[in-house]
């Protein structure tokens, strides 16, 4: 169950419970319990998002990749869509930067270079992902 508090959704969870009376009473007793789980839903969703996302890059990661392939190619398969193109970039020389300049420096060359090439190039697509080593 679902509501919304000035323009915030909220989520939660009823509960309810019938409790009979002796043989004696006709009618028997309803209790109902209503709990807020929105800590729970959002708690959630950020598990699902460090789950699925690159702690560097912001993209999803390797895994979400292969879902989501899974999930095109059993489309596909249902002839509801054309299997898209993927392609991979490798970037070379990371090592090499991260050795002489540190991670902190790769890491925002990446971030502040590449990423933003890539990102305006596809119009942030949502099939974009980091399938890279963690270390860079």
């Amino acid at each position: 169950m679902c509501a919304q508090s000035a323009g915030q959704t909220q989520a939660f969870w009823l509960q309810a419970q019938q409790i009979q009376g002796d043989e004696s009473e006709l009618r028997a007793l309803k209790v109902f319990c209503l709990s807020d789980i929105t800590h729970l839903i959002l708690r959630e969703h950020r598990l699902r998002w460090l789950a699925d996302t690159d702690a560097l890059t912001g993209l999803a990661n390797r895994n979400l990749l292969l879902a989501r392939m899974d999930e095109v190619t059993a489309l596909e398969g249902q002839g509801s869509i054309t299997l898209p193109s993927i392609l991979f970039i490798d970037l070379d020389g990371c090592k090499q930067v991260n050795d002489q300049l540190g991670h902190g420096t790769g890491d925002r060359i990446l971030q502040e270079s590449i990423l933003l090439c890539l990102k305006n190039s596809t119009n942030q697509s949502p099939g974009m992902t980091h399938h890279g080593h963690p270390r860079l």
